[in-house]
């Protein structure tokens, strides 16, 4: 119905109308106003007919040019998109970065036309013209279209839902560019520049990102599990409920990063910077954690069972009803931390680091619970550094 609904289609709506309105209008001033001519006088009824006929005629006339104009429309646009992807199959071969360029820019209009990448590579042609395997064919075109990416850059582009599992685009600037819902499974996007990208919702499975640039893209419900991100900037981010099961994400910079209810369960984040994240009800367990910096961050309701926290920078970090059980904090530090209504039973604590109010350190290490011992909610200057 949007295609429809044209600018040559809306001027045709209109022409049809005034020619209507008009007739109608001609008809009501000759029989009831009459200019002069009796009401019983014969010529009324002649005028009156050839009124009707002609209002009959007209409006055939301007139904039938509107529906011309529309397979016209249709007819022009495909003939368009036709030409388009014609120029893009003579450009594939061309290694010079002008060729990138106008690789990526004819891709982009016939996203925005609302052609897909999988028609795109369609009927692939291999050597000698003929039809060569499908999936060969398909990976080999991708690498010719988009392998130059890296020097094109793709900036902005419009790849909601696109297939691009398994493909090698290093370095590749996407930055900005709408990904939502795509596929990119197994993909090499390692430098890549996709900041300020719309991933929500994307498969990013056991792809590359090391040192990938995702400040303030938008990861929202994105999976990925076994994903590699170690040294990426995803500062600003915003992930929340995405998945990252086993993701190794060490050195990673995840400052004011927003991870509410994302599941971390076994992830690899060894040195990461998760300053300021807000990381209300999101699933930590058994990740490793060592080193991290999670100074001031919100981990109000967080499941922290298992994580290994050693030498961790927890000051001023709201830890209220987060469960911690079994968790190794060796060595970590709680200057300023709110533990109100946090579960730290089984923690595992050193002899020497700073005693947590509330809690006693039992013979192998582990943190009990100190009944006789006020509870203080935030620990506020009770610690000092080592």
């Amino acid at each position: 119905m949007r295609r429809l609904w044209t600018p040559w289609f809306r001027a045709g709506l209109l022409a049809a109308g005034l020619v209507v309105g008009l007739v109608a209008g001609l008809d009501w001033a000759i029989l009831h106003r009459g200019w002069g001519i009796e009401p019983d006088h014969p010529t009324l009824g002649w005028v009156r007919q050839i009124l009707i006929e002609a209002s009959g005629l007209l409006f055939n006339v301007v139904l039938f040019s509107v529906i011309l104009l529309w397979l016209e429309e249709g007819r022009s646009r495909r003939a368009l998109i036709r030409g388009w992807q014609e120029e893009l199959e003579d450009f594939q071969r061309w290694r010079a970065p002008e060729g990138a360029h106008r690789s990526a820019g004819l891709i982009r209009r016939l996203r925005r036309a609302g052609v897909p990448v999988s028609a795109l590579l369609q009927e692939p042609i291999a050597t000698g013209g003929e039809p060569g395997p499908p999936e060969r064919s398909v990976r080999a075109r991708l690498r010719r279209w988009l392998g130059l990416a890296d020097r094109a850059g793709l900036r902005n582009a419009y790849l909601a839902g696109a297939d691009l599992s398994g493909v090698a685009l290093p370095g590749v600037d996407l930055s900005s560019a709408d990904l939502v819902g795509a596929l990119l499974m197994g993909a090499d996007l390692s430098g890549a520049d996709l900041s300020g990208a719309d991933l929500s919702g994307a498969n990013l499975e056991r792809t590359q990102l090391v040192l990938a640039n995702l400040s303030g893209a938008r990861l929202a419900g994105a999976s990925m599990h076994w994903t590699h991100l170690s040294g990426a900037n995803l500062s600003g981010a915003d992930l929340e409920g995405a998945q990252l099961l086993e993701a190794r994400l060490q050195q990673l910079d995840l400052s004011s990063a927003n991870l509410k209810r994302a599941s971390v369960v076994g992830g690899f984040l060894d040195g990461a910077d998760l300053s300021g994240a807000d990381l209300r009800g999101a699933t930590l367990s058994i990740a490793a954690l060592v080193g991290a910096d999670l100074s001031g961050a919100d981990l109000s309701g967080a499941d922290l069972i298992g994580a290994f926290l050693y030498k961790a920078d927890l000051s001023s970090a709201d830890l209220s009803r987060a469960n911690l059980r079994g968790a190794y904090l060796q060595r970590a530090r709680l200057e300023g931390a709110c533990l109100s209504g946090a579960d730290l039973s089984g923690v595992q604590r050193e002899p020497n680091d700073p005693e947590i109010p509330g809690w006693i350190l039992s013979k192998d290490g582990s943190l009990l619970p100190d009944d006789a011992s006020p509870r203080i909610d935030w620990a506020e200057g009770l610690f000092e550094e080592e």
